[in-house]
């Protein structure tokens, strides 16, 4: 608890409950259907502002994965402040998503570019998830790999767009996954720190010069974040201004003693009441 307030988020957050939220599956369905649909069956949905394809679900009447809509691959349930990293990184040319698993980054990207897709990962079991997700949603521009994500980039193949969506600490989930603050711990970040920048290093050497990469996480502490895009910065990356127009706060560049490159403010921390969602970091660079 300590480690959140020292960043700034307070505490009351965590026991605050948050509405649901589902991306519209634009592949298989328009976001007016849908709307249509499952308030027909007594759902309440509130567009979001900023994105058309997203919505804060005020009521519904069964559980989001039991629905016929559901199995049909027309929706795909996932945290507003998620859907942003996609909408940062303006998908086109050929993509890297690099820790693609379960699939709702790598279906939401697929909906914003018909190019081709590599959805990465290094778990069996996850890639089942990922692979029966995709199909589920209609996705046919994706060619799954498995590779640990600090070495891809030694396949030599470079892209035009990488996303790293991050394993974490997952702190900015802690309202509906109480279990995180009990596990976390600084050692538990450093340790985390060291693998996700081998694998954000990795996602940058994976670049084509001038490609960009977006790196993002579901946590809150320094370490895991802008610790993260400081070393990427000194490998040569430049951090560009994310042009979208929804709220959150700059990336820190102080912090503990330590200053970090002015450019990192360009980088957004979503704290859960800026969208009545998860926490979460985004960057976008470029290389």
């Amino acid at each position: 608890m300590k480690h959140i307030e020292e960043l700034g988020y307070g505490t009351d957050w965590i026991n605050k409950r948050l509405y649901d939220s589902i991306r519209v599956n634009t592949i298989k369905i328009d976001p007016l259907t849908l709307k249509q649909r499952l308030e027909s069956q007594g759902w309440i949905l509130e567009q979001l502002p900023w994105y058309s394809y997203g919505f804060i679900v005020k009521n519904r009447t069964t559980e989001l994965g039991n629905t016929l809509e559901h199995f049909l691959g027309y929706y795909y349930s996932q945290s507003v402040s998620s859907m942003i990293p996609v909408l940062a990184l303006e998908p086109k040319g050929l993509i890297l998503d690099m820790a693609a698993a379960p699939g709702g980054k790598t279906s939401q990207i697929a909906q914003h570019s018909g190019d081709l897709i590599i959805a990465n990962d290094v778990n069996n079991a996850r890639l089942n998830i990922l692979a029966a997700n995709l199909q589920r949603l209609g996705v046919s521009n994706v060619i799954i790999t498995r590779k640990p994500g600090q070495n891809f980039h030694k396949t030599s193949i470079k892209f035009d767009r990488v996303l790293l969506d991050a394993p974490c600490s997952s702190l900015g989930t802690a309202m509906h996954n109480p279990r995180v603050l009990k596990q976390w711990s600084p050692k538990f970040s450093a340790k985390l720190s060291k693998l996700q920048k081998a694998m954000a290093e990795s996602a940058f050497l994976s670049l084509k010069k001038g490609g960009i990469l977006v790196y993002s996480t579901c946590t809150i502490t320094v370490e895991e974040n802008e610790e993260i895009i400081n070393h990427l910065i000194s490998l040569g990356a430049k951090v560009e201004d994310i042009n979208l127009d929804i709220p959150h706060h700059e990336g820190i560049t102080d912090y503990k003693g330590k200053h970090y490159d002015n450019s990192i403010s360009k980088c957004w921390r979503i704290h859960p009441d800026d969208l009545e969602s998860e926490g979460f970091f985004i960057a976008r660079l470029r290389r």
